[in-house]
């Protein structure tokens, strides 16, 4: 009887529980919540549960007063507010159950008023103002808020993770003192002909980072930045010594052996943990001698060089082209979405590295293997096999030159896999122990036999 008591108690408990769950959600929206052009909605005092994005179109009108929003996307739920659009939050709380979080995106002369935001545990908040954008942010907290040139940002009272701040046009701006603070009111002007700045009252700040994209010409004074980005449309050359550190004088324009059109230069400034670049345009281009936090290529032909380069994330993303590496190594994620792409040279791929995407991409690296007998002439025939921990079995005569070639795909497996290599010539077999991004071409030299007639025995 007792058993039965306590599990009478359970079901009742568990049907409680599920009941107050479900009562959570007052209202549901499954899919995308389309705000049309020239539509107004209001949602108030309840919580809203939606599985989609919510998308603002041409000169539509959302308000969401006393409410708490609830996703349950996988990942990051947008907030996108089109042309002359507006949103209005009030005294919402925004709750990602299994995503990331929310990304607000105020798109050309969209408005956003946000005041009394804030998150659930755990889930991140990021707004963004692109150009002709105005934005206004009153006491509340934030993971992330950035601003393009040519965008209105004003925050009063409020927390930010992490500013972002972004320049794009050949005007040349310089701004000062951005570092971890809490401002009591400071005016930052991104540009004055197009009145563009971020007005920042009674607002702390935890960290900055900057990124000179396009044409972009500015020049960053007495700051600390946690990241440094460069977004390329078109360059070629040679960029070499970026690392974490102080700069007291330092300058990347275009000019002599590096061709592009934007420029930045610090002056006693520091950047904490790294720096970003971008490649949108035809790129051809060699980094060397540097700690990059990510490079990301994409919708573009490249010729990219990759020289003693310590790597965090590589990520091609509709393009084609080749990476070549000399040194270095790549330590976190890599990410191939529609790419066609060749790998050469030699790169370590860390342990700790991973694949975080890999889809409808062909990316293929390419082994020379140059045999020579004692005497360095070219071992004509030689039998070469390549071998993968897997089971996987290549195999190849050299040509007259002494020489063949393997073409390996890449995949989401075998970037960390060693591979045996086999060479087999006039009775002698060497054996060779590789890597996916062993230098090539790998050369092999065949030790001359020994002759027991010749030795007498």
């Amino acid at each position: 009887m007792f058993l039965l008591a306590v599990f009478a108690f359970i079901l009742t408990f568990l049907a409680v529980a599920w009941n107050n769950a479900a009562a959570e959600c007052v209202e549901e929206h499954h899919g995308d919540l389309i705000i049309g052009a020239n539509e107004v909605l209001t949602i108030s005092d309840e919580t809203f549960c939606i599985d989609g994005n919510i998308i603002i179109e041409a000169n539509g009108h959302l308000v969401i007063r006393n409410v708490t929003l609830v996703t349950d996307a996988s990942s990051w739920t947008s907030l996108s507010v089109q042309q002359g659009g507006k949103l209005e939050l009030s005294n919402v709380v925004l709750v990602a159950n299994h995503g990331n979080g929310y990304w607000i995106n105020a798109r050309d002369s969209a408005e956003v008023n946000i005041q009394g935001l804030s998150s659930g545990h755990g889930t991140a908040v990021g707004v963004s103002a692109s150009p002709s954008s105005y934005i206004v942010i009153v006491n509340s907290t934030l993971s992330e808020a950035g601003i393009q040139e040519g965008a209105v940002l004003r925050i009063q009272s409020s927390t930010i993770q992490q500013m972002d701040m972004v320049f794009t046009g050949p005007c040349p701006i310089l701004i000062e003192g951005l570092n971890p603070a809490c401002f009591d009111s400071r005016e930052f002007i991104l540009n004055p002909s197009s009145n563009s700045y971020l007005l920042l009252k009674d607002t702390h700040v935890d960290a900055w980072t900057v990124e000179v994209a396009l044409a972009g010409n500015l020049t960053i004074k007495n700051s600390t930045l946690r990241w440094v980005g460069f977004s390329f449309d078109k360059v070629s050359g040679e960029i070499s010594g970026l690392r974490p550190g102080f700069y007291e004088v330092w300058e990347l324009k275009g000019g002599g052996a590096l061709e592009c059109a934007l420029s930045l230069q610090l002056i006693n400034s520091v950047i904490s943990e790294g720096w970003l670049i971008d490649f949108t345009g035809l790129t051809n281009i060699t980094l060397s001698d540097s700690v990059i936090g990510r490079v990301r290529v994409y919708d573009t032909y490249v010729e990219l060089g990759i020289r003693n380069v310590n790597l965090s994330q590589l990520e091609l993303e509709d393009g084609v082209g080749q990476i070549s590496f000399a040194e270095g190594e790549i330590s976190e994620g890599m990410r191939f979405v529609n790419a066609m792409l060749t790998l050469e040279g030699e790169v370590s791929i860390l342990p700790t590295a991973h694949i975080d995407d890999f889809r409808y991409s062909n990316v293929i690296r390419t082994y020379t293997v140059v045999v020579r007998t004692e005497d360095g002439s070219p071992a004509a025939g030689a039998l070469v096999k390549l071998e993968s921990p897997g089971g996987r079995h290549l195999s190849a005569r050299t040509d007259d030159n002494g020489t063949t070639s393997f073409t390996i795909p890449f995949n989401d497996s075998n970037y960390s896999e060693r591979w045996t290599l086999t060479v087999i010539f006039g009775g002698q077999t060497v054996m060779r122990n590789m890597g996916f991004m062993t230098s090539s071409p790998i050369p092999v030299q065949i030790p001359v036999a020994y002759n027991t007639t010749h030795n007498g025995s």
